[in-house]
């Protein structure tokens, strides 16, 4: 199997000896191209979405890819990885610039070796301003998903 030296974007001539490729899809891209391709696949994911219903699974899989890669800033003292937000979100609801989502989170099970205590953190994710900002915090109760 041979490995493309080039960009994979039409008209780009980046190749692998100028920069470091990144695949996305099986392609080899230059960063720049990369970043354009993926932010531009979540976005159109996002519009595919329609209002009152379940996010299609490739929004979830993209947005905690892009929010990790490009490390978006994570406000309100809380951590997600790509793989809580793929894996283990839920409630989600398209806002205008983004989305609401819970994740039933665990404080202390790795530390302690147990599950002492649930908790449901509310999560937004402002697609334009590129940021995850946890927005509320409560004690889980039998009606909420431990995912």
């Amino acid at each position: 199997m041979t490995i493309s030296k080039s960009c994979s974007s039409p008209g780009c001539e980046a190749t692998s000896g100028d920069v470091a490729f990144q695949l996305y899809d099986g392609m080899p891209l230059c960063p720049d191209h990369y970043r354009q391709k993926i932010k531009c696949d979540l976005m159109n994911q996002f519009e595919a979405w329609h209002q009152g219903a379940d996010p299609p699974q490739r929004f979830k899989y993209l947005l905690g890819r892009v929010s990790h890669e490009e490390d978006w800033p994570m406000k309100g003292g809380s951590y997600l990885s790509r793989a809580r937000i793929r894996d283990r979100g839920y409630a989600f609801e398209k806002t205008p610039c983004g989305c609401r989502f819970c994740i039933t989170r665990h404080p202390g099970a790795f530390k302690n070796g147990y599950v002492e205590k649930k908790v449901v953190e509310t999560w937004s994710a402002d697609l334009q301003a590129e940021t995850l900002t946890l927005i509320a915090c409560r004690n889980w109760t039998d009606d909420d998903p431990d995912l």
